[in-house]
């Protein structure tokens, strides 16, 4: 008989292994997410999922999701199919917030002495504050709140605060106004006036918002709202005391003066004509009031030295 040989042969296609799976990765908004896959075996294809859906189109090793936002976040899986089975791989996909103001700190106008406050609200991860007065950062202001107690002129200014995220950073500004307090720089002096002449009363005055009333004794005079008091023709119903109140956005202050109004000289009795023999006494008095007065002594025209009280012997 003849013997006949025969042959066939054998292969053996490989099984899918990766090599290396997807990375779970955070990124930023508008940024660009790649997940990748690297496998072996046999008549390897792959598609790509987010969550449960297929993501048309998406074949290759190579995912790329370019511009994301919060809406592309989740969990993406890619399974990779060779001839004699399939791996699935999985990974997920963070999208950080941008900083985003909610409230912005407000301008403020403060009396010396008040705590002035200023606050910011964000949104966004990763969240981190730090105040400045102009362009100089705030020591240890790294809270969404600034507080300053006890301002005073030297606190006025423009406060910002920059909210810093994980993404990107934002600011905001605002001022601080601090009024002044009231301060006299000259007050009314108090004086002594003839009847009929003009007395003056004058305050000179530092601070916000300032306004004056002028008072005599207890009670106000009406009108009398300048810095300057003027009363005319004065008599001695206008003698007393003087008070202006200065006030201001902030506080008050009040100052006093007196007014004193001299007597005119009257006379309540003259001095009597008389006749006397050789040798007597003669005698001129006069009776007289008014405030400061002195008496002098004339015959004819002519001042009678030493001859200064109201009597004349």
């Amino acid at each position: 008989g003849t013997n006949t040989a025969g042959s066939a042969s054998l292969t053996v296609n490989q099984s899918v292994a990766i090599v290396s799976a997807p990375l779970s990765q955070t990124n930023c908004p508008g940024s660009t997410a790649s997940f990748s896959v690297s496998a072996t075996g046999t008549g390897l294809s792959y598609q790509w999922y987010k969550g449960v859906s297929v993501l048309a189109g998406r074949t290759s090793n190579l995912l790329q999701l370019p511009s994301v936002s919060a809406a592309d976040a989740g969990t993406y899986s890619v399974v990779v199919s060779g001839t004699c089975g399939s791996v699935t791989n999985s990974a997920s996909l963070t999208v950080n917030n941008d900083v985003a103001i909610v409230s912005s700190p407000l301008s403020q106008t403060n009396c010396p002495g008040t705590t002035a406050s200023f606050s910011v609200s964000a949104t966004g991860t990763g969240l981190a504050y730090q105040w400045y007065k102009g362009t100089s950062p705030l020591a240890g202001r790294t809270s969404n709140l600034l507080q300053l107690s006890s301002v005073s002129a030297v606190d006025a200014g423009t406060y910002s605060v920059v909210v810093s995220g994980t993404c990107n950073s934002v600011t905001n500004s605002a001022s601080l106004t601090v009024n002044q307090s009231v301060v006299v720089t000259s007050s009314p002096l108090s004086q002594t006036n003839c009847p009929g002449t003009t007395a003056s009363f004058s305050v000179g005055a530092t601070g916000t918002g300032l306004s004056y009333q002028w008072f005599k004794g207890s009670s106000p005079l009406a009108g009398k709202t300048s810095n300057l008091l003027q009363l005319s023709s004065v008599s001695a119903v206008d003698a007393g005391t003087y008070n202006v109140v200065v006030s201001g956005t902030c506080s008050s202050v009040t100052n006093s003066a007196s007014l004193t109004v001299n007597q005119d000289v009257v006379v309540a009795s003259s001095p009597m004509s008389q006749t006397n023999c050789p040798g007597t006494t003669a005698n001129f008095s006069v009776s007289a009031t008014g405030t400061g007065l002195v008496y002098q002594w004339y015959k004819g025209t002519s001042p009678l030295a030493g001859r200064t009280s109201n009597l004349l012997q």
